[in-house]
């Protein structure tokens, strides 16, 4: 169910991402990055896969590292490399997949490498067209819908970038992913690293009130945060969050549910501002628009995380709420 559940909601997002490309409504949002960092990470997260197929994942620095500061959309970023790797992984049945990075003044480089089964030449052309694989036949036992490449294409051209494909049909592939590092907007965003000291300073554990009317959702929240709780408060409906706030001074994080009985979570944020300004609010919503989020943070949030919620991403947001 949950494998099931969790390929379904990534179709769906890939489909209003693609939506949202064709539309012209995907917005770049330029920040300092930490490339190495994105890639260590990236590296990290897909080892197990890699390991339980029998496939070796390496990880090479490409040259030398520049020191200067880089900026780019790091979600964008990490959603392309993301892609390729994952891509790298679904058609390699054997050998191995080599992750290659390089980061000048002006630009960042990435080689994605596999020994998979190759693209022929014949349908390389159409690769980054959307619900397009390698292997068109239905038989080839390739899960995906094929919009991955589509998006990664749309996302490195926002960013001004460039890809390129090497491949040989049974021999493996190799895609080149080129980004230019955006230093005008190196004036209108904060440093980054301030997320890395965060996580060095969680010596504390947290007061948390969970605005969730579903019983097993509470349970898997109550669960995940066991590690950086020091005490869980659960309210039920919206008019609960509000008198259990009012209560309870030392609150520190709240996860207000959206959609709740008695007052949604939007007008419970609004009435919850009136008298607390301080206390952290993270919306928890199965609404995965660009515009509910904007409205939960206009709302009075702090910062917002859709269903299913991912432990790491969850707490990753409750190491921000330290700044």
């Amino acid at each position: 169910i949950q494998q099931s559940g969790n390929r379904m909601l990534g179709t769906i997002n890939n489909i209003i991402d693609v939506s949202k490309l064709e539309s012209g409504m995907e917005k770049i949002q330029f920040k300092e990055v930490n490339i190495k960092e994105i890639v260590n990470e990236l590296f990290s997260f897909f080892s197990p896969e890699a390991s339980t197929k029998g496939l070796e994942l390496r990880l090479n620095e490409n040259g030398s590292i520049s020191s200067e500061k880089f900026y780019t959309d790091e979600y964008k970023l990490n959603s392309i490399l993301t892609n390729l790797i994952k891509n790298a992984l679904k058609f390699t049945p054997e050998g191995s997949i080599e992750i290659k990075y390089s980061i000048s003044d002006k630009f960042a480089e990435f080689w994605v490498k596999d020994t998979g089964i190759g693209i022929a030449k014949h349908k390389q052309s159409s690769i980054f067209e959307q619900f397009v694989q390698a292997d068109f036949s239905h038989s080839s036992g390739f899960e995906g819908s094929g919009l991955g490449l589509s998006i990664s294409k749309g996302y490195i051209d926002l960013l001004n970038g460039e890809i390129q494909l090497e491949s040989e049909e049974k021999k493996g592939s190799q895609f080149y992913v080129c980004i230019p590092n955006n230093l005008s907007s190196a004036d209108s965003f904060p440093a980054d690293g301030q997320i890395q000291e965060s996580k060095q300073s969680i010596a504390s554990k947290y007061n948390i009130l969970i605005a969730e009317d579903d019983a097993s959702s509470f349970s898997y929240l109550q669960y995940i945060l066991k590690e950086v709780s020091k005490r869980i408060i659960h309210a039920k409906n919206g008019l609960e969050v509000i008198e259990m706030t009012k209560n309870n001074s030392d609150i520190d994080i709240i996860l207000m549910d959206i959609k709740m009985p008695k007052l949604n979570g939007f007008e419970a944020t609004k009435e919850i501002r009136k008298f607390n300004k301080n206390v952290f609010i993270i919306a928890q919503t199965a609404y995965a628009q660009e515009s509910d989020k904007q409205k939960a943070l206009e709302s009075g949030c702090n910062a917002y995380i859709s269903k299913p919620i991912n432990k790491q991403k969850l707490i990753e947001i409750i190491y921000q709420s330290l700044n």
